[in-house]
């Protein structure tokens, strides 16, 4: 997956700096686990609307923002998503991967329109960590409690949403595997970001031992997938 990231890059003329920040991602990421498996998808620095940081398509065009001020965690958030729509689902269904919208494996582990199948749902324990947490309850608590239209509510149900969790999850999965490097540092800026709900504090990603058995279900994952790096 790496090689093919680097292959697909676009780089911009900004010195080398989008170039410096692959690099990085693909660094990261490989320090922690392997990558089984093809995909066909382009990964480029680009310009995007104020506020968004990285964007993935169905076809899995991989664009980070020149603006953002993370870009090496926009990058990684934006992995996530491959992960989840292409990768882990190859493996789920080899050369027969089911069509959109059930292309995600988050998708089938929250079991989107009743589909489940017990023995290639690969997320489901990940998911069952998940709902699990405290960060998922204050989540749906903040949700029940917002008005529908309201900036604070549109955010919540970005942040329930089961892919956006699992690319949160990922993301923040190998920063936590980075300790004392500054993408860690960065991490920890990011998971301060909050916002009050009544006495809810609502946090964009889980809270110090919160995460620790949802880090535990993606370690399991990629031993399972031989994925894990010894």
């Amino acid at each position: 997956m790496l090689n093919r990231l680097r292959e697909s890059f676009t780089p911009d003329n900004d010195g080398g700096r989008s170039e410096a920040h692959l690099d990085e991602i693909c660094r990261l990421i490989d320090e922690v686990h392997l990558v089984q498996g093809q995909a066909d998808y382009d990964f480029a620095f680009s310009e995007l609307p104020y506020g968004v940081h990285g964007r993935h398509a169905v076809s899995f065009e991989v664009l980070i923002s020149s603006q953002t001020p993370y870009p090496t965690l926009a990058g990684l958030h934006e992995m996530g998503h491959v992960l989840d729509g292409v990768f882990l689902n190859s493996v789920q269904f080899g050369d027969d991967p089911l069509d959109p919208p059930l292309q995600f494996a988050s998708d089938l582990a929250k079991g989107i329109d009743g589909f489940r199948d017990e023995d290639t749902d690969l997320l489901r324990p990940w998911w069952v960590a998940v709902q699990a947490s405290t960060h998922h309850k204050i989540l749906l608590q903040a949700d029940d409690r917002l008005e529908s239209k309201s900036p604070v509510s549109k955010e919540v149900k970005i942040l329930l949403k089961v892919r956006e969790l699992w690319a949160r999850s990922y993301e923040l999965y190998i920063c936590r595997r980075h300790k004392g490097e500054s993408i860690n540092e960065q991490m920890v800026v990011e998971c301060s970001h909050n916002h009050w709900v009544g006495e809810l504090q609502v946090f964009n990603y889980w809270q110090g031992s919160d995460f620790d058995d949802v880090e535990q279900e993606i370690d399991r994952l990629f031993r399972r997938l031989s994925w894990q790096r010894s």
